[in-house]
């Protein structure tokens, strides 16, 4: 993953798995520094911070994009963490910010 921004609590990184790739708008991923199961774990302050921090790098990538000549449409936020709910560790909270070009 290539770091994006990073604050006390949270990281942004561009994943090693894109699942939105740069032509289709574009995919960064926040997490929190420590392992949270989901929002409901999250302290006001980390709550808070992450609602901004979802706005603002969804604001960054589509300029960024557009700049870039891939005419971002809508910015999809995606809360996830399902996927390891079998885990030994469980689910862990993430977003996934993703940009959808129009053409």
């Amino acid at each position: 993953m290539a770091l994006v921004y990073e604050s006390p609590f949270y990281i942004a990184e561009t994943p090693d798995f894109v699942s939105n790739d740069r032509d289709d708008g574009g995919h960064i991923e926040i997490s929190p520094k420590t392992r949270l199961a989901n929002r409901q774990a999250l302290t006001p302050k980390q709550a808070i911070e992450l609602m901004r921090l979802t706005s603002v790098v969804g604001q960054a990538l589509a300029t960024a994009m557009n700049r870039r000549g891939v005419d971002i449409g809508r910015i999809n936020y995606q809360d996830n963490g399902n996927w390891d709910i079998f885990s030994k560790d469980g689910p862990y909270l993430h977003v996934h910010v993703f940009g959808r070009a129009k053409s």
